[in-house]
């Protein structure tokens, strides 16, 4: 296992004067707009609000505000400013990967490339099957039921559901960025507007902001030390991107 490394003061300097000496050659025409870029950075972090429901049952609407406002400041914003102030000091391909060489050496950075790789492996074969299951909201024969005569039909149609569901996101990643980015503000709109009908329509339906702030604080008040420790699992998990 070869010895740790670290960058030294000649070497940072020396990336410093490769960044100032480098001329930044940009293309007239932008392939993917703020708003889009904004949509796939919202996709790839969190995946939009979905995996969150757990979270009001579990702690509470009045903890689970709490933690979706508290949560991107002390854990996500963190976490980005250290990967744009690393990515500045090394911009060289690899991320994770180059970061954890430099510092721990080139064992560890290849436990963290095959933890990467592992993690997102299981990651987004849980995809399919949550929009599999989402569907199945909407149209109920697709609950597979206990001991029922049509569960291997019933099986093979979900499957054949996560299949077309991996099928339709490749097409749109090998037809381009632009066409990513205008797929991601279709879905973030269509994600982000079927909340807000929600809030709109509870809003309509409980015009007494009063009784929403009394439910808030006495659900404050009284959930146990385990209970917020489940629900700060849950958030953490949502905000890992």
């Amino acid at each position: 296992m070869p010895r740790p490394t670290s960058l030294s003061g000649k070497n940072q300097n020396g990336i410093a004067s490769q960044i100032s000496r480098q001329v930044l050659h940009l293309p007239r025409e932008r392939k993917l707009t703020l708003l889009g870029l904004m949509a796939v950075a919202f996709f790839t972090t969190c995946g939009g609000p979905f995996g969150l429901e757990p979270l009001t049952s579990t702690v509470g609407p009045g903890w689970a505000v709490v933690f979706i406002l508290i949560s991107p400041l002390v854990w996500s914003l963190p976490i980005a400013l250290m990967v744009a102030e690393l990515a500045t000091l090394m911009p060289a391909e690899g991320g994770y990967y180059i970061w954890v060489r430099e510092t721990l050496g080139s064992f560890w950075a290849v436990q963290e490339a095959w933890w990467t790789m592992a993690s997102a492996v299981g990651l987004l074969a849980s995809f399919p099957v949550l929009f599999a299951g989402y569907l199945s909201f909407f149209i109920p024969a697709l609950i597979p039921a206990a001991h029922s005569p049509h569960a291997p039909s019933l099986a093979l149609i979900r499957w054949l559901i996560g299949v077309l569901f991996i099928a339709s996101a490749a097409a749109v990643n090998l037809r381009g960025v632009r066409d990513v980015g205008r797929s991601s503000k279709f879905g973030a709109a269509f994600v982000l507007g079927a909340f807000a009908l929600m809030v709109i329509g509870s809003m309509v339906r409980n015009p007494a902001p009063g009784a929403i702030m009394s439910v808030l604080r006495q659900d404050l008040l009284t959930r146990s030390p385990s209970t917020l420790l489940l629900g700060l699992s849950l958030v953490s998990f949502n905000f890992s991107g």
